[in-house]
């Protein structure tokens, strides 16, 4: 008896701890869970004051196309403050606008915070405004301030201008701003200019009450905290991203993921790169997503994995169906779960689509002038095509006429900016006119048939939804994108206008595919063929139709079509690159030859095609024979890109770290002291230096990669991966077997015993650069030798601007280091070394910022050059 006692009283002991364990872990579960739904905000500041208790935990990141730059909550909190300070400094005090004029950045985010915080009102504009929109905002806010990129053109603007790029480098030289000005739930956050469908923008008022509402409704539907990772996919300048893709994970803990050129092959690689687990966006992406994934598979020849899957696994639970559709998920990374949508309506083909293959949808529905969410669908929830119930917050109503959306709430805007004669046009008895028709079924669910404007009255009296023959329509493989709109005398002619996959297809045939699929009253009387590469658009990808109506209505539609006198875009970024008139450009013209394009301006030209048309390009095809007809077709095909280098990214883990590290002491360091005499001078500057770094040296032999290595202190040299020319290991056909065999020895040596990645001088340079970003990202240093070859008679020779773009683009200081000697022991041409004496010098790291990158090269061989000297 005492003997089971005692067995029991042991068994409790060992229980005890992993009982308290279970009850800890619940708790937090139930305090994290009851503190994101408890979150309630009068203004706006009362997110921001969160940010200094959460330390160094990440709020935001940046992949610039190369690397991801991390942001933790003190570091934005404290540049906040210092914005704040700036905007002192510039006169701009509470009530002042000014204009934020730039794409998503971390930057974006802290001027946001500064205007915020001080009572400054933002006038946020979309990146791909013209400068005429910009001069009218301008002018009708009376605006303090422009904050623009540098990549857009002078508006010429009577106020003060500042580059967004250097904004960072001067908030770090001004004290961070003291008092604080008190705000008020009612003072002015920001005027929004909604771009619309209709082509007549009004600036959206929006308050600090209005935008904390929405925050605080839509945190209690989606709970964020330190595990929520976002991928931000539409631009800032857009209500729906400031609320959902904004607020809402940076009010929980969350981080938010900004890429700086949004495209396909950016966004697979932060994917593979980081934890992303949602993505707020609108259902124009989410469609080019399902298409692209469709895309691959079928490629693949695996069409009927995906049909099968989606035909009868679409009852299982979502863990199920996760499994089998592991390969997609994979893709997006297995953290990934959530797609936020909303701006327009979502296919409910798409939705059916995405959850099918195991992904949550939630879809939103609301305008700018709601700040903007209104109605919001729960996880799991089965109404297909539905925007959900409202906020708690919110409360809707249908027009008895017409069927019309009515709002009203917190969160619902005052009016439009300087038109105070509208207000009587958009409220109703404290009601907010939308303009959107929908249906409350019985659970209070709301569902949208479309915009009113945008309805079709047939002569038959018959109402049309646009919306409707424009899934139907886009169904159809060759059709790429439809807009369908009324036409004739009175706008009751059913016209669909196709934006076709290439010239070959039969429009006809594609409108009469659609009418056998429409009911007779919805079918299409008339269509024209889009003739531009892509529909006019709003900054959530919504074709604006009054455009498409004006050009359609030209007689000559193709001189619409037709560039205009300033040159396509493409001409525009080559004759700024080449500083050249449109009059020298030419369809036959070569761009390295007659264009005068070198092969540092041809990576410029890359990242600009891909900045302003949101496309990957293959460095590849651009070469100094490309003409400029052939990269305006490269740029019109929007080709998928994939990379033809290979990167052994298995050299970096630890059994090949390991390998090395015998293959270093055993056959390395021995080899060096049997051939080299060698003095090394400037060790002290590296006793307390941190890497990533780039390590820059002028090149004399072979045996400078292994000094280099071996004379690092344990902790920089361990960790070191050295850029090779590529071409040096390149074979082809006519190639003897036996050298064939030799370069491909090399190669195995090379990276695996050296660590070694392929850096092309011809093509394929910007591939090298994105794997350069991602090893700087996991900590490795990566040297440089600049000149591109070794020298022959121990002189240096010039360097390279490419360690100029380098150094800009991946923000990290460089550690130069000079040589002398090296070519006496191991000559060009000769394939066994001689003893003698070599000389080493490790100089201070360089911090270079703001240079061109000549400027940058030639720093750098200045630098070495001094080092030079010392060891003279």
């Amino acid at each position: 008896m005492q003997d089971a006692c005692f067995t029991k009283i042991q068994a409790g002991r060992l229980l005890y701890p992993f009982m308290v364990f279970i009850f800890i872990v619940i708790g937090r579960v139930i305090v994290m869970s009851c503190s994101s739904k408890s979150m309630e905000f009068a203004t706006l500041v009362d997110i921001v004051r969160l940010f200094p208790e959460r330390g160094e935990q990440e709020a935001l990141r940046l992949f610039t196309g190369f690397r991801i730059l991390r942001y933790s909550y003190r570091d934005i909190y404290d540049l906040s403050l210092r914005c704040m300070a700036f905007f002192h400094e510039k006169g701009i005090r509470k009530g002042d606008c000014i204009l934020l004029w730039a794409s998503n950045s971390p930057e974006w985010a802290v001027i946001y915070f500064a205007c915020v915080t001080s009572g400054v009102v933002l006038v946020p504009l979309d990146a791909r405004n013209t400068a005429d929109f910009v001069n009218r905002v301008s002018r009708e806010t009376e605006a303090k301030l422009l904050i623009r990129t540098q990549y857009k053109g002078d508006p010429g603007l009577a106020i003060p201008t500042f580059f967004i790029e250097v904004l960072f480098d001067q908030l770090r030289k001004i004290e961070p701003l003291a008092e604080l000005p008190e705000i008020a739930p009612h003072d002015l956050v920001e005027i929004v200019y909604t771009s619309g469908t209709t082509g007549n923008p009004k600036g959206v008022m929006l308050t600090h009450r209005n935008l904390a509402a929405n925050v605080t409704d839509i945190l209690k539907i989606i709970p964020t905290n330190e595990t929520y990772h976002l991928l931000s996919a539409l631009p800032l300048s857009h209500a729906l991203e400031q609320t959902g893709g904004f607020w809402t994970p940076l009010a929980g803990g969350g981080t938010i993921l900004y890429i700086r050129v949004l495209k396909p092959s950016a966004l697979f690689e932060v994917f593979r790169r980081e934890s992303i687990t949602v993505m707020v966006l609108v259902p124009r992406l989410l469609t080019i997503l399902k298409q692209r994934v469709e895309k691959v598979l079928e490629e693949k020849r695996l069409r009927g994995y995906l049909k099968f899957g989606l035909r009868f696994l679409s009852t299982l639970p979502r863990t199920m169906r996760k499994l089998y559709f592991y390969p997609i998920h994979k893709r997006f990374n297995t953290g990934f779960h959530l797609f936020v949508c909303g701006g327009a309506a979502l296919d409910p083909e798409v939705e059916t689509f995405w959850k099918g293959i195991g992904f949550d949808v939630v879809q939103g529905y609301g305008l700018t002038e709601t700040s903007p969410v209104l109605t919001v669908t729960r996880p799991g929830d089965t109404h297909l095509g539905a925007v959900g119930p409202p906020l708690e917050q919110v409360e809707i109503r249908l027009a008895e006429e017409g069927s019309e959306i009515q709002a009203k709430g917190p969160n619902v805007f005052g009016g439009y900016f300087k038109r105070p004669e509208l207000n009587d046009e958009i409220f109703v008895d404290g009601w907010f006119k939308t303009g959107d028709i929908g249906e409350i079924d019985e659970d209070g669910v709301l569902y949208i048939r479309g915009r009113q404007k945008d309805v079709i009255v047939t002569s038959d009296g018959i109402n049309v939804h646009p919306e409707d023959i424009e899934r139907v329509l886009e169904k159809q493989a060759d059709i790429k994108e439809a807009c369908v709109i009324g036409t004739g005398e009175k706008q009751d002619v059913v016209h669909a206008v196709l934006l076709l996959e290439n010239q070959d297809v039969d429009a006809k045939r594609c409108i009469e595919l659609a009418n056998q699929e429409l009911p007779a009253e919805q079918h299409i009387g008339a269509f024209s063929v889009w003739k531009l590469s892509e529909f006019p658009k709003t900054t959530t990808l919504k074709i604006k139709k009054n455009e498409v109506r004006k050009l359609i209505a030209l007689e000559d539609f193709g001189a619409a079509a037709a560039p205009t006198q300033t040159g396509t875009p493409v001409q525009r970024i080559l004759c700024e690159l080449a500083s050249v008139d449109l009059d020298r450009l030419h369809p036959e013209s070569r761009i390295g030859q007659e264009v005068g394009l070198s092969s540092i301006d041809r990576v410029e030209l890359i990242s600009r095609l891909e900045d302003e048309f949101r496309i990957d390009v293959d460095d590849n095809l651009v070469t100094p024979e490309t003409t400029v007809a052939e990269l305006e077709k490269l740029v019109a095909e929007r080709k998928d890109v994939f990379s033809n280098l290979r990167f052994r990214r298995w050299t970096l883990a630890f059994p090949c770290r390991l390998a090395r590290l015998g293959f270093e002491w055993f056959v390395l360091r021995p080899a060096l002291k049997i051939f080299c005499k060698i003095k090394c001078v400037g060790l002290e500057n590296l006793r307390d230096l941190k890497g990533p770094f780039f390590i820059v040296a002028n090149h004399t032999s072979h045996v400078d990669t292994p000094l280099i290595q071996t004379l690092l202190p344990t902790h920089l040299g361990r960790k070191v991966c050295p850029a090779a020319w590529k071409e040096y290991f390149d074979v082809n056909d006519d190639t003897p077997w036996l050298k064939k065999v030799g370069k491909s020895l090399a190669w195995e040596i090379a990276t695996i015993g050296f660590n070694i990645f392929p850096l092309p001088q011809t093509v394929g340079y910007r591939q090298s650069m994105v794997y350069a970003g991602e090893l700087i990202d996991k900590g490795w240093s990566v040297l440089l030798f600049p000149e591109g070859a070794r020298t022959a008679n121990g002189e240096m020779g010039e360097f390279r601007e490419g360690v100029g773009i380098l150094v800009r683009n991946l923000q990290v200081p460089v550690l130069p280091v000079a040589i002398i000697g090296g070519e006496k022991v191991l000559p060009r041409g000769n394939s066994l070394p001689r003893r003698g004496e070599v000389k080493i010098a490790f100089g201070r790291p360089l911090i270079l910022e703001n240079q061109s990158y000549a400027e940058i090269a030639l720093q750098v061989k200045k630098e070495i050059q001094l080092l030079q000297d010392q060891l003279s």
